[in-house]
């Protein structure tokens, strides 16, 4: 009879195994451009607009504009690793 409750752990520890797998893609980080996997749904993301490469409304030099409608239209989210999260955490003033 000892048989029966360890059939029982397994299936109830592939059912909890499969309720916590989250989907994972792959994908480059938009700072560094390193290969990474990520749930999408918990991922750092950036708006870019692939004309410039840029967020809607930087320019080249660094300065600010307004963005246009059409560039945050064409614009994507492009996903940040979490290395980069965390580098650009240490260099935020105040922390």
């Amino acid at each position: 009879m000892s048989g029966r409750p360890r059939i029982d752990f397994f299936v109830a520890t592939a059912d909890r195994l499969e309720r916590t797998l989250e989907p994972v893609e792959t994908g480059r980080c938009y700072a560094c451009k390193r290969e990474f996997s990520f749930d999408p749904g918990e991922v750092v993301t950036f708006l870019v607009d692939p004309a410039t490469g840029l967020p809607p409304g930087f320019s080249a030099l660094g300065s600010f504009r307004p963005a246009t409608p059409e560039a945050v239209a064409r614009s994507g989210d492009l996903p940040v690793c979490p290395d980069c999260v965390e580098r650009a955490k240490r260099f935020q003033p105040g922390s």
